[in-house]
């Protein structure tokens, strides 16, 4: 029953969790269906690999409001949800092991994602603007993650499976490359309002900080020899996020680019000499 296939979710709106009427559907290549409820249910099943979604098939779901994967379906297509503002819930399937790139982009009602064992890959900007995801844990297969964790304004905490191998995070929820050499992404989110840091990172990575909620100084200390090309990301915040360079020696434009040249109304960088 449709009238009968929603959860309370404590948001304005109920989320759907069963199939209701029939909206519409379609296929997406040979081997994956979908089907759109009328109460805002999106069903994918079939097996292999998701394709890139198209704009028209997209327009199809564009106000889903909760989806599931079926087991079977190996990755979700690049920009399967870009842009799908509504959506609120995602069920993902044991058999998955990629996540495309934009797949969520700007989903800014999701509120949390299990990600699947299985998942080795995050395409760029997977997460992108999912502005109310909280918390993320990651699993131990995960190889690759592009940026996926921007603009998520709401997210606190990062947590990485200790038997990853390629990354890990502290106990503040911070990511890190796993021997720590590199700063990935500081969680837009996280209450706190200075942070040092930590020795032995040696690069700070594109898009480690961007959207800050409440981070008002950063210490970079001297052992930093690499600031990536935005690695600090504009975002609208007063006072001025203050940036303190212990090493001015390592700065230079060859190696640290434009970390933060394009948001300058936004961060004050003080330089010691």
């Amino acid at each position: 029953d449709s009238n009968n296939a929603y959860t309370d979710s404590g948001a304005e709106e109920k989320i759907p969790v069963a199939e209701g009427n029939i909206s519409s559907q379609g296929n997406l290549g040979d081997s994956i269906k979908w089907t759109y409820y009328e109460n805002g249910f999106l069903l994918f099943e079939g097996t292999g690999e998701m394709p890139k979604i198209g704009r028209d098939d997209r327009s199809n779901w564009s106000e889903v409001k909760a989806a599931k994967v079926r087991e079977g379906i190996t990755s979700v297509g690049r920009e399967c949800f870009y842009n799908c503002s509504y959506l609120m819930s995602i069920e993902l399937p044991t058999t998955l092991t990629d996540i495309g790139t934009e797949a969520f982009y700007f989903c800014r009602e999701l509120r949390s994602i299990i990600i699947p064992d299985g998942v080795t890959d995050m395409g760029i900007g997977a997460f992108k603007g999912c502005e109310k995801l909280k918390e993320v844990r990651i699993p131990a297969n995960v190889k690759i993650m592009g940026e996926p964790f921007t603009y998520c304004d709401s997210l606190e905490k990062i947590i990485v499976d200790p038997a990853n191998e390629e990354y890990m995070s502290d106990e503040n929820g911070i990511l890190y490359s796993k021997d720590g050499t590199e700063l990935l992404c500081f969680p837009s989110g996280k209450n706190m309002t200075e942070y040092k840091v930590p020795d032995g990172v040696t690069t700070i990575r594109e898009g480690a900080f961007n959207h800050l909620k409440y981070l008002k100084k950063v210490t970079i200390p001297s052992g930093v020899q690499m600031v990536r090309f935005r690695a600090f990301n504009a975002q609208n915040t007063d006072p001025k996020v203050k940036i303190y360079v212990e090493n001015s020696k390592a700065y230079t434009d060859a190696n640290w680019g434009d970390a933060w040249n394009n948001c300058k109304n936004v961060y004050e960088v003080e330089y010691a000499y």
